[in-house]
């Protein structure tokens, strides 16, 4: 059975499938779908935009100039091969998600630097509806994680980016000093890393970034009640669960959904969270 790689699309090759789209009146957004190249036989297999029929597959055979065929006939054998190409999920560390990994922390370092300036007023609002309410507003140094780890992939990225964010946020300067920087950066990474290595790295979906971005939260309250003996009993339930609560839902599902916005630009297509896209 012929092999399928992901080196594809390579530069211009969007530029390619709008050519073909212009000549033969094919569908528009084809060029966001997934692409496969045939080891063997250089045959190019491009799955469809999802607002099209999801069976609709094309086979590009570059050697015979530009050419778009229907593939229905090879469909069986696509899809097999697709299900070894995308299914298999690879964990080895590249440059470019060192790299992408690294630029997502270091944008969420910032905004969580520039959170501490704002953060004393809302703080002290919502903490005064009950102790421990303001552990709604954690989300917002929770999200770096979950973020980069579900656009790179890799075992390691939630806590790598949540580490450096941190770490980034201290060096700009902050009230919280080392502990309520960077120590509990390790820890909510830690929290983040955990939700997606229960399901052995293998799940990269909104139940997984929504678990990843409760255990930030969960972490992020376990540092500040191990910090805090003096606080009651409430105030520690209270706190952990607004925690938990705003960890899921803006450090992991909105997370989600912002990382499947970026991949629908195409710009997550050297990646596996951009070309699944319509497999999802």
């Amino acid at each position: 059975m012929a092999r399928y790689d992901e080196t594809w699309p390579h530069r211009g090759s969007h530029e390619r499938v709008r050519m073909m789209e212009r000549d033969y009146g094919k569908l528009s957004q084809i060029a966001r779908g997934v692409y496969y190249r045939n080891t063997d036989t250089g045959a190019i297999w491009l799955r469809g935009s999802p607002r099209f029929n999801r069976m609709n597959v094309y086979r590009v055979m570059p050697a015979h100039g530009v050419s778009l065929l229907p593939c229905l006939e090879e469909k069986g054998t696509f899809m097999t091969n697709e299900s070894s190409a995308v299914k298999k999920h690879n964990n080895k560390w590249r440059v470019v998600d060192i790299v992408v990994a690294a630029i997502i922390a270091v944008a969420s370092g910032v905004i969580f630097w520039g959170w501490d300036i704002v953060c004393t007023a809302p703080l002290a609002i919502v903490g005064a509806v009950t102790p421990g309410f303001e552990g709604l507003l954690n989300a917002f140094w929770l999200f770096a994680g979950p973020l980069a780890a579900i656009i790179v992939r890799r075992p390691g990225a939630a806590l790598f980016a949540e580490t450096l964010a941190a770490a980034l946020e201290l060096t700009m300067g902050n009230q919280w000093g080392v502990g309520g920087s960077l120590i509990v950066g390790i820890v909510q990474g830690l929290g983040a890393e955990i939700g997606f290595a229960i399901f052995a790295y293998r799940k990269w979906n909104w139940l997984s970034t929504t678990i990843s971005g409760a255990l930030a939260g969960v972490g992020c309250a376990l540092y500040y009640w191990a910090t805090n003996p003096a606080w009651g009993a409430l105030r520690v339930s209270v706190y952990l669960v607004t925690s938990a609560i705003s960890g899921a839902v803006l450090a992991g599902a909105v997370m989600y959904l912002l990382q499947r916005a970026i991949a629908q630009t195409g710009a997550l297509d050297r990646f596996e969270s951009g070309r699944t896209q319509t497999l999802v």
